[in-house]
Protein backbone atom coordinates (compact mmCIF):
# COMPACT_ATOMS: atom_id res chain seq x y z
CA UNK A 1 0.00 0.00 0.00
CA UNK A 2 1.35 3.74 -1.04
CA UNK A 3 1.99 5.61 2.27
CA UNK A 4 -0.21 8.24 1.18
CA UNK A 5 -3.19 6.23 0.40
CA UNK A 6 -6.35 6.68 2.58
CA UNK A 7 -8.10 3.62 3.80
CA UNK A 8 -11.70 4.00 4.82
CA UNK A 9 -13.28 1.28 6.69
CA UNK A 10 -16.45 0.52 8.57
CA UNK A 11 -15.91 -0.82 12.32
CA UNK A 12 -18.95 -2.00 14.54
CA UNK A 13 -18.42 -0.68 17.99
CA UNK A 14 -16.70 -4.11 19.45
CA UNK A 15 -14.43 -3.84 17.04
CA UNK A 16 -14.09 -0.43 17.35
CA UNK A 17 -13.31 -0.69 21.13
CA UNK A 18 -10.71 -3.52 19.99
CA UNK A 19 -8.72 -1.19 17.65
CA UNK A 20 -8.66 0.94 20.47
CA UNK A 21 -7.44 -0.76 22.56
CA UNK A 22 -5.08 -2.32 20.41
CA UNK A 23 -3.73 1.30 19.47
CA UNK A 24 -3.16 2.26 23.50
CA UNK A 25 -1.62 -1.19 24.29
CA UNK A 26 0.66 -0.44 21.46
CA UNK A 27 1.33 3.07 22.44
CA UNK A 28 2.35 2.40 25.68
CA UNK A 29 4.74 -0.63 24.74
CA UNK A 30 6.56 1.98 22.55
CA UNK A 31 6.79 4.53 25.31
CA UNK A 32 8.00 1.49 27.40
CA UNK A 33 10.44 0.94 24.41
CA UNK A 34 11.68 5.11 24.38
CA UNK A 35 12.00 5.75 27.92
CA UNK A 36 13.13 2.80 28.53
CA UNK A 37 12.47 0.51 31.60
CA UNK A 38 15.15 -1.44 31.93
CA UNK A 39 15.53 -2.08 35.84
CA UNK A 40 18.30 -4.01 37.67
CA UNK A 41 16.84 -6.63 39.10
CA UNK A 42 19.31 -9.49 38.68
CA UNK A 43 22.69 -9.61 39.01
CA UNK A 44 22.63 -10.74 35.23
CA UNK A 45 20.96 -7.41 34.49
CA UNK A 46 23.53 -5.87 36.69
CA UNK A 47 26.47 -6.91 35.04
CA UNK A 48 25.19 -6.19 31.33
CA UNK A 49 24.75 -2.45 32.52
CA UNK A 50 28.68 -2.60 34.02
CA UNK A 51 29.49 -4.26 30.59
CA UNK A 52 27.90 -1.27 28.61
CA UNK A 53 29.19 1.25 30.75
CA UNK A 54 25.13 2.71 31.00
CA UNK A 55 24.27 5.03 33.78
CA UNK A 56 21.68 4.88 37.14
CA UNK A 57 20.25 7.76 38.81
CA UNK A 58 20.64 8.62 42.72
CA UNK A 59 19.79 11.22 44.99
CA UNK A 60 21.17 13.51 47.58
CA UNK A 61 18.72 14.80 50.81
CA UNK A 62 20.80 16.52 53.35
CA UNK A 63 18.76 14.70 55.89
CA UNK A 64 19.01 11.33 54.64
CA UNK A 65 22.14 11.38 52.75
CA UNK A 66 22.91 9.66 49.12
CA UNK A 67 20.43 7.41 48.22
CA UNK A 68 19.78 4.80 45.30
CA UNK A 69 16.52 2.89 44.23
CA UNK A 70 16.87 -0.27 45.26
CA UNK A 71 15.93 -1.23 41.61
CA UNK A 72 17.42 1.46 39.38
CA UNK A 73 16.01 2.04 35.73
CA UNK A 74 19.55 1.78 33.45
CA UNK A 75 19.86 5.00 31.59
CA UNK A 76 21.65 4.03 28.32
CA UNK A 77 22.89 7.99 27.62
CA UNK A 78 24.68 11.03 29.40
CA UNK A 79 21.85 12.46 27.40
CA UNK A 80 19.01 10.36 28.53
CA UNK A 81 20.61 10.36 32.12
CA UNK A 82 20.60 14.14 32.68
CA UNK A 83 17.32 14.61 31.25
CA UNK A 84 15.90 12.17 33.99
CA UNK A 85 18.07 14.07 36.65
CA UNK A 86 16.35 17.08 35.32
CA UNK A 87 12.48 15.45 35.26
CA UNK A 88 13.20 13.95 38.95
CA UNK A 89 14.65 17.38 40.39
CA UNK A 90 11.00 19.05 38.68
CA UNK A 91 9.26 16.92 40.69
CA UNK A 92 10.93 16.75 43.99
CA UNK A 93 12.10 20.32 44.60
CA UNK A 94 14.74 20.26 47.13
CA UNK A 95 16.82 17.20 46.20
CA UNK A 96 19.30 16.40 44.47
CA UNK A 97 19.72 14.27 41.69
CA UNK A 98 23.11 12.74 40.00
CA UNK A 99 23.72 10.60 37.46
CA UNK A 100 26.60 7.68 37.62
CA UNK A 101 27.94 5.86 34.97
CA UNK A 102 28.99 2.19 35.80
CA UNK A 103 32.51 1.61 34.77
CA UNK A 104 32.98 -1.95 36.51
CA UNK A 105 32.88 -3.86 39.63
CA UNK A 106 34.38 -6.56 41.53
CA UNK A 107 32.35 -9.91 42.75
CA UNK A 108 33.66 -13.02 45.15
CA UNK A 109 31.52 -16.48 44.07
CA UNK A 110 31.30 -19.00 46.84
CA UNK A 111 35.12 -20.95 46.13
CA UNK A 112 36.68 -17.67 47.54
CA UNK A 113 37.47 -16.43 43.67
CA UNK A 114 37.36 -12.86 42.19
CA UNK A 115 35.26 -12.17 39.02
CA UNK A 116 35.70 -8.72 37.52
CA UNK A 117 32.69 -7.35 36.03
Amino acid sequence: MNPDTTLICTLDSVSLENWVKWCETETINELNKIMNNTKITSESTLHSAIRNKQYIIGSFNPVTGTSFNIHPTVQYSMMQARGECRRLARLYPGKTFFFVKLEGGEMTVAQPREVSI
